[in-house]
C-alpha cells in the first residue's frame, strides 16, 4: 500500500507559530521525516509527497530521507505554494488509483493508530478515519461526530465531540470528494471527508488510548518531545535502569545529545559509550577509582541513551543491537581487568591481605571475568541451540548488566576510601554472574529434556477453526465458490486468495482481495450465513480433546479466540463438549480482532503474556500473537507447513520439546482406542529411548501407560 503525505507547511498554524511545519524538529527527527518512518514500520514502502510552502528545503530534506531509509519517495510540487490542503490532495489524483493511506505532516503519531487502521481495512467504504471517541479535548483537532461506527459529522456542528487522527485510509473517491469541496469553497481535507460522510462513505474506527498530537505552535512542540520520550524504556528493564539510568537519560543525556548534535545516531552514541567505558578503565588503572566509578555509570546511563535514539528516530535495527553487545562485552571486561589490576596493585591491599593478596585477587577476578562472559554466552547459546529465552527478573535474558555496572561504579567510589572495596566490587560480580550461570545451565538440561517449556507456560490460547474445529476445508470451499462466481476469478486462483489472508474475519480478507468492490458486503453476508452451517457440525480434530484433557491435568488455563462471531463460537463449544475445559473464550466482534481478544483475556485473567501461548494455523496468527505481546506455536493444518516455517518457525519451535510430550502422549491414547497394544507399547519404547526421555515419561499420564501394559 502506498502513503501520500500533503506537506502544507502547516497552514493551519496560527500567527507567531515559529516555523513549525514538517520540517520542524522534534526528538532529532522532523515531523516529515517522522511520519514517513512510522508508516514503515507499518509496512508501508512506497510513498507520494506534495509539496506547498517550503519546496526547496522539503525536497532536499525528502530526497535526503530516501537515500537514508532506502524508500520509494515520489515527490510532486504544487503549482501554488500557497495551495490548501484539498488542491494538494488532488494534485495527487494521477498517480494514486488504488486505495492507500493519507498521513498528516503535522503531527506525531503513534504506531498502534496505524496498525489499527489497517487492521480493520477498508471493506465497502470510501474512507476510514481513526478517532478516540473518549478524548474530546485535544488540541486543535479535526473534530467529528460518530454514529454506530460511521462518521455522520465532521467540524463546526454542536454534536461534534469527538477527535480524528489525520490518519485516514482512502480509496480513489476522496478525489472526486475534494474536488466537490473546492467547488464549494472548501479546499481542506475535512472538506472532502465531509463530502464523503454526507453520501455514508466514512467509517470510524476507535482507536482509545491512541497517542497523537497536532503540532501547530512552539508550546505543542514542546508536549510532543515530552510524549515522544515518555516510554522509551525498554521493557525488559531492570530495577537500576528503570528507576536510577532511565531518569537520567531520557531528561537530561538523551535531550543534550540530540540538541548538541541533532543528527547523532544510535550507533554513534553506542560508540561513545564505549569510549566512556574505556575512560573509566583507564582511571582505575592509574589509580583515580572516584573517577572511575563516576565514568562507568554514566557510561551506564548512555547505555540506555543509545535505544532511546534509535527508538525516537525510528532506527532500530539488528545491527544495532549487535554492535551494542559487543561494546558491551568488551567495556565489561576492560572494567573488571582494570578494576583487578587496581586492587592488586594498591598498598593499602598489600596491608590488608598480604602474601593472601595475589591468590586472592587472581581467583576472584577469574570468577568474575569468566561469570560475565557465560552470562552472555548462555544466554546466545541457549537461543541458537535450544529455541529458548531465559525469563525472570534475575535470570532472564537481557537483565541484569544495570545492576552489575552500578555495583562496580559503587565498588569504585567506595574505593577512593579504601581500595579493598573494589576487591569487594568484584566478589560481588562473581556471586552474581555465576549464580545466574549455573541457575541457567539447570534450566537448559531441563529445557532438552523436554519439561521446562511446560513449566513455563501457564496459559494456552487456541484459535478455534482450523486448529480445534477441523472445518477449514468446508470454509475454504465455501469461500472459494462464494468469490470465484461473485468476482469472476479462476477457482484455484479464488482458493489461493483466500487461504493467503485466512485468519482474519471474512469481510477483513474481502477488503484486502477486492479493496472497495460493491459487492464485497453482500458476499460476506453470504459467506456468514453458509459458515453458521459449517461450524455448527462439530466436528473437532482427532487430538483436540486429547490435548485440553492434557493440558487441563497439568493445570494450565485454557482459552479460545476466534475470527468467527462471539455466538457462533459459544454454540460450537457447547455442543462439542469443550466448554468445562476452558477457563474463558471469546469471538469476533467489531473492532476486537484475535490479537485484542487475547489481549482482553491476559488483561482481565490477570496472566504473565511471557508465560501465555497462543496456538494457530494461519500465518496472519503469528502476526496476532506479537502484537498480544505472547509466545506461539503454529500447527500447520490448513495451510502448507513451508509458510509456518518462513513465517513462525522460530516461535513453533520454541515449543518443540513441549510438543514431543503432547504427542506421545496423544499416538499412545490413539493406539489404546484401537486397540493396539503393540502399537502403544512401541510408542512408550520410542518415548523412553528418545533424548529426555525420562523427563518425557514423566509427562505421560500414568493410566496412558496402564492401558498399554
Amino acid at each position: 500500500m502506498k502513503a501520500l503525505i500533503l506537506a502544507t507547511g502547516n497552514d493551519r498554524a496560527p500567527e507567531g507559530a515559529g516555523g513549525c511545519g514538517p520540517l520542524l524538529r522534534i526528538a532529532g527527527l522532523s515531523l516529515l521525516e517522522r511520519t514517513v518512518a512510522t508508516a514503515m514500520r507499518a509496512g508501508i514502502d512506497e510513498f507520494v509527497v506534495v509539496i506547498g510552502r517550503e519546496a526547496d528545503r522539503t525536497e532536499s530534506l525528502l530526497l535526503e530521507v530516501a537515500r537514508r531509509r532506502r524508500v520509494s519517495i515520489r515527490i510532486m510540487r504544487a503549482k501554488d505554494e500557497q495551495a490548501t490542503s484539498g488542491a494538494l490532495l488532488l494534485a495527487a489524483r494521477e498517480c494514486l488509483t488504488e486505495p492507500f493511506v493519507l498521513l498528516p505532516d503535522d503531527q506525531v503519531f503513534d504506531d498502534a493508530i496505524l496498525d489499527r487502521l489497517l487492521d480493520r481495512g477498508l471493506r465497502s467504504d470510501a474512507c476510514v478515519l481513526a478517532v478516540d471517541q473518549g478524548w474530546p479535548a485535544r488540541i486543535d483537532p479535526m473534530r467529528v461526530s460518530v454514529q454506530a461506527d460511521r462518521i455522520v459529522g465532521v467540524g463546526g456542528q454542536p454534536d461534534c465531540r469527538s477527535c480524528a487522527a489525520g490518519v485516514l485510509l482512502c480509496t480513489p473517491a476522496v478525489f472526486d470528494a475534494a474536488a466537490r469541496a473546492l467547488s464549494r469553497g472548501d479546499g481542506t481535507v475535512c472538506g472532502a471527508i465531509r463530502e464523503l460522510a454526507r453520501e455514508d462513505g466514512v467509517a470510524a474506527v476507535d482507536v482509545p488510548g491512541g497517542s497523537w498530537l497536532n503540532v501547530t505552535s512552539r508550546r505543542d512542540a514542546r508536549r510532543a518531545a515530552a510524549l515522544l520520550t515518555a516510554p522509551s524504556g525498554k521493557s525488559r528493564d531492570g530495577w537500576v535502569s528503570r528507576n536510577l539510568n532511565r531518569p537520567l537519560s531520557r531528561r537530561v543525556l538523551t535531550p543534550l545529545l540530540l540538541r548538541l548534535y541533532p543528527a547523532i545516531t544510535a550507533n554513534q552514541v553506542s560508540a561513545l559509550g564505549f569510549a566512556v567505558g574505556l575512560g573509566a578503565a583507564a582511571a582505575f588503572a592509574v589509580g583515580q577509582p572516584l573517577l572511575g566509578g563516576v565514568a562507568l555509570h554514566l557510561a551506564s546511563v548512555l547505555d540506555g541513551s543509545d535505544g532511546e535514539i534509535a527508538r525516537l528516530k525510528r532506527l532500530e535495527s539488528p545491527f544495532g543491537q549487535f554492535l551494542d553487545a559487543a561494546f558491551d562485552r568488551y567495556t565489561d571486561s576492560v572494567i573488571l581487568m582494570s578494576m583487578l589490576f587496581f586492587a592488586w596493585t594498591a598498598e593499602q591491599n598489600r596491608e590488608l591481605f598480604g602474601p593472601a593478596l595475589a591468590t586472592t585477587a587472581l581467583a576472584i577476578g577469574t570468577l568474575a571475568v569468566s561469570g560475565h562472559w557465560l552470562v552472555s554466552y548462555t544466554t546466545a547459546r541457549a537461543a541458537l541451540d535450544l529455541n529458548h529465552r531465559y525469563d525472570g527478573r534475575w535470570i532472564g535474558g537481557g537483565r541484569g548488566r544495570d545492576l552489575r555496572l552500578l555495583v562496580l561504579a559503587s565498588a569504585g567510589v567506595a574505593a577512593a576510601v579504601h581500595p579493598a572495596a573494589a576487591l569487594l566490587g568484584l566478589a560481588v560480580i562473581a556471586g552474581l554472574t555465576n549464580t545466574v550461570a549455573i541457575r541457567r545451565i539447570l534450566l537448559s538440561r531441563a529445557e532438552a529434556g523436554g519439561g521446562a517449556a511446560l513449566a513455563e507456560i501457564e496459559a494456552v490460547v487456541y484459535d478455534l477453526d482450523g486448529t480445534v474445529l477441523d472445518s477449514m476445508p468446508a470454509l475454504t470451499a465455501i469461500a472459494t465458490t462464494l468469490v470465484a462466481t461473485s468476482y469472476g476469478t479462476d477457482a484455484d486462483v479464488a482458493r489461493e486468495r483466500y487461504l493467503a489472508t485466512v485468519g482474519a474475519d471474512f469481510a477483513t480478507q474481502l477488503a484486502e482481495m477486492y479493496p472497495g468492490h460493491p459487492a464485497n458486503e453482500g458476499v460476506a453476508a453470504a459467506f456468514e450465513r453458509r459458515k453458521d452451517e459449517v461450524v455448527s457440525s462439530h466436528r473437532l480434530f482427532d487430538d483436540s480433546l486429547a490435548t485440553l484433557q492434557f493440558f487441563r491435568a497439568k493445570g494450565v488455563r485454557q482459552f479460545v479466540c476466534s475470527s468467527t462471531r462471539n455466538e457462533l463460537v459459544g454454540a460450537a463449544l457447547l455442543g462439542t463438549g469443550l466448554l468445562p475445559y476452558l477457563d474463558g473464550w471469546s469471538g469476533y466482534q467489531a473492532g476486537l480482532d484475535k490479537s485484542r481478544q487475547i489481549s482482553r483475556m491476559v488483561r482481565e485473567h490477570r496472566l504473565d503474556p511471557a508465560r501465555t501461548l497462543f496456538v494457530g494455523d494461519a500465518p496472519r496468527d503469528t502476526t496476532y500473537a506479537q502484537r498480544a505481546g505472547v509466545r506461539f506455536c503454529g500447527l500447520a493444518r490448513s495451510i502448507d507447513g513451508v509458510e509456518f516455517a518462513r513465517l513462525g518457525a522460530a516461535a513453533a519451535a520454541d515449543l518443540r520439546s513441549l510438543t514431543r510430550s503432547w504427542e506421545s502422549a496423544a499416538r499412545i491414547r490413539g493406539a489404546v482406542s484401537e486397540g493396539s497394544r503393540s502399537a502403544g507399547s512401541r510408542e512408550v519404547q520410542r518415548v523412553r529411548e528418545a533424548p529426555g526421555g525420562d523427563r518425557m515419561m514423566e509427562d505421560l499420564h500414568a493410566d496412558d501407560l496402564q492401558a498399554v501394559r
